[in-house]
């Protein structure tokens, strides 16, 4: 590993279950791609676990200030997006196209610098979390396609 590398790209390891161990020591990195892994997946209950003991199974700890391009695409098994994202506070754009995403969740408000937030497809998504109102930085907001009670929910004036 390199404590200078400063993006990394991991696409079409088909074997691929895990990603932790090993990226908390890349302190550069500024750009993450994940695409085209369909045994991946984030481990929420031991992640949910070891963060009572202040260990995370995901190093998103260690890149909370240096991460700055997120992209999580075509991930089979993923169907939430990991608690310990909610430490990327230097986020500042996040591309999330998880075909079986089912919600985004309120800790999203700890990304207090994302500026771009791209979510497709968002087939199974009924709602924003009110925390939505938190990321005041957000310019360029993407959910396609979405369902209609999504489009409505999130018309103006009170959208």
């Amino acid at each position: 590993c390199s404590s200078s590398l400063r993006t990394l790209t991991v696409v079409d390891c088909n074997n691929l279950r895990s990603v932790s161990g090993g990226l908390e020591y890349l302190t550069a990195l500024e750009s993450l791609t994940l695409s085209s892994l369909p045994e991946l997946c984030f481990d929420e209950a031991r992640e949910q676990e070891e963060e009572e003991e202040h260990v995370t199974s995901m190093p998103w700890k260690c890149l909370g200030q240096c991460l700055h391009s997120l992209e999580l695409r075509w991930l089979d098994k993923v169907v939430c997006l990991p608690r310990g994202m909610r430490h990327l506070t230097a986020l500042q754009s996040l591309d999330i196209t998880l075909s079986e995403l089912r919600e985004i969740p309120e800790w999203i408000a700890y990304l207090s610098s994302l500026q771009s937030l791209k979510i497709a497809p968002a087939r199974h998504l009924v709602s924003l979390p009110e925390a939505f109102q938190k990321l005041t930085s957000l310019q360029r907001l993407r959910i396609f396609p979405c369902r209609r009670i999504l489009y409505e929910r999130c018309k103006e004036p009170d959208g």
